[in-house]
């Protein structure tokens, strides 16, 4: 996708989502696989298709632990990342200790589920 380009950091591409949309609209739940850079498409499929979403949390808060990321950069996708997380159906995250870190900031214990 680009993850170093400046629109797909934050939103994705206009021409992703163009491209992803008839997918999108004909699935019954969509899976984002990176919270803080999806987290447009989250709002684009709750609010405007009303359709469930799962995020598949690979490591919580990853850029709090990045010793190549900026300042900006960690507080901006930790922020994005704790948005897609509340706003989220489900989460799947690989470690009681991922769970532990949601739990604390706010995350409903009843849409993780460990795997």
């Amino acid at each position: 996708m680009g993850a170093l380009r400046f629109t797909s950091f934050f939103l994705y591409d206009l021409s992703f989502i163009l491209k992803a949309y008839p997918i999108i609209s004909r699935s019954d739940v969509i899976q984002i696989e990176q919270p803080w850079a999806g987290l447009f498409i989250i709002f684009l499929v709750k609010g405007i298709l009303r359709k469930p979403v799962a995020v598949d949390s690979h490591d919580v808060f990853q850029a709090l632990r990045i010793n190549q990321s900026n300042f900006l950069r960690r507080l901006l996708e930790t922020f994005l990342e704790k948005i897609a997380y509340k706003l989220s159906d489900a989460i799947f995250v690989v470690s009681n200790e991922d769970q532990k870190i949601l739990l604390k900031n706010g995350i409903k214990k009843k849409k993780m589920f460990i795997v």
